[in-house]
């Protein structure tokens, strides 16, 4: 028997709904075929690369998160505390572990579509063993002999292994703190107004390990017709900040691609400008004031890098890595490991700052006739281009007999002390100032 009318109708449109779906599901796969490469090419981001550095001072370890292509992760320090996320935009992070040991410590990093990348690494953290500081000399001297009021006493010392000294004149003024090795070691100057004996201390501190000594600075009365000068400087410079960096261009390669352009940029610090750049391989900078680009070789863990050069920002406050990523024939197969770039830099960054000191006054006492040598102040290690600005002064009995802005070089000048014409003459030689006050000649002219 023949179908009805109405069963040959619906096994018509049951065979067009099949046709249809099948020629949907092959318009699908092809629309999806041809879609899937225009996506990863223009809209799939670049797998995510895991990296970081570290450094270790005893338990408290820095992590330095120099990943490329994710935007979330997570720390696993490998003690057994909490996962920790990597917040964005953060370069940093300390973790204080528990005790020495050796710890597994893990970055995981994720890219939007949730590919994600590992790195791990083993520290060794040992128990850091902590010198106790010593003062191994300390002695205060009068910088004109006789130590009369007012006086000037260099204090003389010697640390080892403080990590911070405080200096304590004796006479309720505040405590004077060094932080700097250098200025630990160096000669301080304090001037007393009145007669006394002040007790000098010092106290040099590392960590919890302290140790302290003393001397006495004993000011006398200063006798009659005497000529005591006075020498006031104040010192204007630029202090120089300098930091080392080691540092990663780093860069994933897009899987569809034969090859990729490389302009990758690491800005200097807020307030510095980098002075040198300089590869591992190589003991001198690679760029610097004077050479601001040069070529690179790959590093040989790079593949199929090519046409490498840094290049020093006009301004010095950035250095680029450009180039290129190419896929060679040697990486054309199925499976082949892709292009990748990791180049390691060290960057020299410079920060200057105008400074200047308080007034400093230096002491000594000179008799009708006679000559003495003033120290200029010292200065912290980290300044340059000093300017010394200083300012001279002759009292007798307390009363003002001469007083410059300027120090009488040259001709000197002249100075009357009752009917007696004396000439005043300073003499600047490195780091000190060379009185001198002698009868002036007759008729003798000064500046």
């Amino acid at each position: 028997m023949g179908d009805t009318p109405a069963e040959g109708g619906t096994k018509k449109l049951g065979w067009l709904k099949t046709i249809g779906g099948a020629f949907g599901g092959l318009l699908s796969g092809a629309i999806m075929m041809y879609a899937s490469p225009l996506i990863d090419r223009f809209v799939k981001p670049a797998k995510p690369i895991a990296n970081f550095k570290f450094d270790a001072q005893g338990t408290a370890v820095t992590f330095h998160n120099v990943s490329t292509g994710a935007n979330e992760g997570w720390w696993d320090f490998g003690d057994g505390s909490a996962l920790e996320p990597v917040a964005p935009g953060q370069e940093a992070i300390t973790h204080v572990y528990p005790g020495p040991g050796d710890f597994t410590a893990k970055l995981s990093v994720r890219n939007l579509l949730g590919d994600q990348d590992d790195r791990t690494t083993t520290l060794h953290l040992a128990t850091v063993h902590v010198e106790t500081p010593t003062i191994s000399s300390f002695e205060v001297v009068p910088v004109s002999p006789g130590g009369y009021a007012p006086a000037t006493f260099k204090v003389i010392s010697k640390v080892k292994d403080a990590r911070l000294c405080m200096l304590d004149p004796g006479d309720g003024r505040d405590m004077v703190i060094y932080d700097d090795p250098a200025q630990m070691n160096q000669d301080h100057l304090i001037t007393f107004d009145k007669p006394g004996g002040y007790v000098i201390q010092m106290v040099a501190i590392n960590q919890k390990e302290h140790i302290q000594t003393n001397d006495i600075a004993q000011v006398n009365v200063a006798p009659k017709n005497v000529v005591a000068a006075i020498m006031t400087t104040t010192t204007q410079a630029t202090r120089v900040e300098t930091k080392s960096l080691v540092y990663n261009f780093a860069q994933s390669f897009p899987a569809l691609e034969d090859s990729c352009k490389l302009d990758l940029k690491l800005p200097a610090e807020s307030g510095y400008v980098i002075t040198s750049v300089r590869l591992p391989s190589c003991s001198e900078p690679t760029l610097d004031n004077k050479k601001l680009e040069a070529a690179i070789a790959p590093p040989t863990t790079c593949r199929g890098a090519r046409n490498l050069q840094l290049q020093l920002g006009s301004d010095k406050k950035s250095v680029r890595l450009t180039g290129e990523l190419a896929k060679e024939s040697s990486l054309g197969k199925l499976k082949s490991a892709l292009p990748s770039l990791l180049v390691p830099i060290t960057v020299v960054q410079e920060k200057r700052t105008p400074v200047s000191s308080s007034a400093v006054p230096v002491t000594a006492m000179l008799g009708l006739p006679s000559s003495v040598t003033l120290p200029l102040p010292p200065l912290p290690s980290d300044w340059v281009d000093a300017r010394r600005l200083v300012r001279l002064e002759l009292k007798l009995n307390d009363q003002i007999i001469w007083q410059g802005s300027q120090l009488p070089q040259g001709r000197g000048a002249i100075v009357s002390v009752g009917k007696k014409r004396l000439l005043l003459t300073a003499t600047p030689n490195g780091e000190q100032v060379r009185l001198d006050l002698r009868e002036a000649p007759p008729g003798y002219t000064a500046n």
